[in-house]
C-alpha cells in the first residue's frame, strides 16, 4: 500500500505520544535570500526549491499538490540546481528515488508546466540507457546518489521536487502571522452554500505562509519555526471520519478539508450529529502534546476556531458546550445568522465571539479579505493583507 493511502488514525485520549509514520519532510533552515523557511534559492531568483518526503505520491497527484500550493514540478535546467536538489535530499534521508517535472508526450520529453509540450529541453542528465522506452514510462525521477535521471512509470509512489515562489517584497501581514487554526465547517448547505464555503476556504489559505513543506515531527525545534498551521473538519457531511483524514496538525490535510466542502458524500458518511463532531475535535487537539499542538502557553501560538454554520439550528444527541473544547479561542464566521440573531447555546455562549464583516455579507472576496485581517488582528501582525483574491 502506498504511504499516503495508509489510515493513520491517533486519538489523544489513547495514544498521545504516538507519532504519525506519514509525515511530509522538507529542507529544514531559515528564510535565505526571498525563499520560504524549508526551502532552498535556486539560480532563479523567483522560485526556491523544496523537497518532499514520506508523502508519496504519483507524478500527477504531486503536481496537484505543487500546483495548490502556487508551485510546480520541479524544473532542473542546469547542472548547479541539479546538484543542489540531489545535495538538499540526501542532507535528510536515505532514499534515493524523487520525482522532477519531466513528462513524455508524443515520444519527447517536456515539464510538466509546458501547458502545450512545445518547450525542448535545454539541459538533460540521463543515466545510462536512459529515458528507457518502456510502455508506461512517461514520467522521469532523479537517483539523488547519482544525480542522474530515469524514466518510471507515472502511477508509481514516490516523494518528489517542488519550485515555490519566492517570497514578495514587502510581505504581507499574514506572512508571519503565527497561529493554529481549526475550521468547524457546516457541510448541510445547498450547492451555492458549499461552493461559497469552498471558494472561501481555498482562497483564505492559498495566501498563508502555512510552511506545509516543513518536518511535521513534534520536536520543539520544529513547531517552533513553523508559522500558520491549518486543519478543520466538515460537521454534518463527514462527522464518522470514514475514509477521511483526522483533524490534527501532525499533517497538513487542509487541502483535502477544503475539497470535502463540495465533495458528495455516501449516505453512510453523513452524521447529523453535531456532538460527534465536537467529540472528534475535542479527541484530536485537546490533551497534552496532543498530535502536535502548540499550546498558547508553550509556544506563544494563537489557538484559534473558527465556526462556520450554516443553520443557526443544530441537533444533537447529548449536551454539548464549548467546554469540551477549553484550549481554543472560538469565532463565528456570520455568513447564515449573526451572533445577535443566533438562538442555540453553542453560538449565545460568551465564549463564541463573532468575527465582524463589512457592510457586503457573503461576498467571497470579502468574506476572504475579512479573514485575512482577523488573522493578523489575532496575532499582532502589521503591514497589508493580500490582494483581494479575483473570484
Amino acid at each position: 500500500m502506498p504511504q499516503s493511502a495508509r489510515d493513520n488514525r491517533q486519538v489523544c485520549e489513547k495514544s498521545p505520544t504516538s507519532m504519525p509514520l506519514l509525515i511530509l519532510f522538507f529542507l529544514f533552515g531559515v528564510v535565505l535570500g526571498g525563499c520560504p523557511a524549508g526551502t532552498q534559492n535556486q539560480t532563479d531568483p523567483t522560485s526556491c526549491l523544496a523537497v518532499a518526503l514520506n508523502e508519496y505520491l504519483t507524478f500527477n497527484l504531486a503536481a496537484d499538490r505543487c500546483f495548490n500550493e502556487k508551485g510546480r514540478m520541479a524544473r532542473l535546467e542546469n547542472a548547479f540546481d541539479n546538484r543542489a536538489a540531489s545535495i538538499a535530499a540526501q542532507k535528510l534521508t536515505l532514499y534515493e528515488y524523487f520525482y522532477i517535472g519531466l513528462r513524455k508526450v508524443n515520444g519527447s520529453w517536456f515539464y510538466q508546466d509546458d501547458e502545450f509540450a512545445e518547450l525542448p529541453l535545454s539541459y538533460a542528465n540521463w543515466g545510462p540507457g536512459e529515458p528507457a522506452d518502456k510502455p508506461g514510462f512517461n514520467c522521469a525521477i532523479m537517483n539523488t546518489l547519482d544525480s542522474k535521471w530515469y524514466a518510471r512509470d507515472c502511477l508509481q509512489y514516490y516523494p518528489y521536487f517542488c519550485d515555490l515562489p519566492a517570497l514578495k517584497t514587502p510581505g504581507y501581514c499574514t506572512d508571519t502571522a503565527k497561529a493554529d487554526i481549526f475550521f468547524m465547517v457546516d457541510g448541510s448547505g445547498n450547492d451555492d452554500d458549499r461552493f461559497l464555503l469552498h471558494e472561501v476556504l481555498r482562497a483564505f489559505n492559498s495566501e498563508l505562509q502555512t510552511q506545509w513543506y516543513s518536518k511535521s515531527g513534534c520536536q520543539p525545534a520544529l513547531l517552533n519555526q513553523q508559522n500558520t498551521r491549518v486543519t478543520g473538519m466538515i460537521y454534518y457531511g463527514n462527522t464518522t471520519m470514514a475514509g477521511r483524514p483526522v483533524p490534527y496538525f501532525c499533517l497538513d490535510h487542509f487541502e483535502t478539508v477544503v475539497s470535502d466542502t463540495i465533495a458528495n458524500f455516501s449516505a453512510p458518511a453523513i452524521v447529523s450529529d453535531i456532538s460527534v463532531a465536537l467529540q472528534s475535535a475535542h479527541n484530536y487537539t485537546e490533551g497534552k502534546d496532543c498530535n502536535c499542538r502548540r499550546t498558547a502557553a508553550n509556544y506563544g501560538t494563537k489557538q484559534l476556531m473558527i465556526w462556520i454554520p450554516n443553520s443557526d439550528q443544530y441537533y444533537t444527541s447529548t449536551a454539548v458546550s464549548l467546554d469540551m473544547l477549553s484550549t481554543w479561542n472560538h469565532f463565528l464566521l456570520p455568513v447564515k445568522f449573526t451572533k445577535k440573531e443566533a438562538t442555540q447555546p453553542l453560538w449565545t455562549d460568551p465564549r463564541m465571539t463573532e468575527i465582524v464583516q463589512p457592510d457586503r455579507m457573503n461576498f467571497i472576496p470579502t468574506l476572504v479579505d475579512t479573514l485575512w485581517q482577523f488573522l493578523c488582528d489575532q496575532t499582532g501582525q502589521t503591514g497589508p493583507v493580500p490582494p483581494t483574491p479575483f473570484i
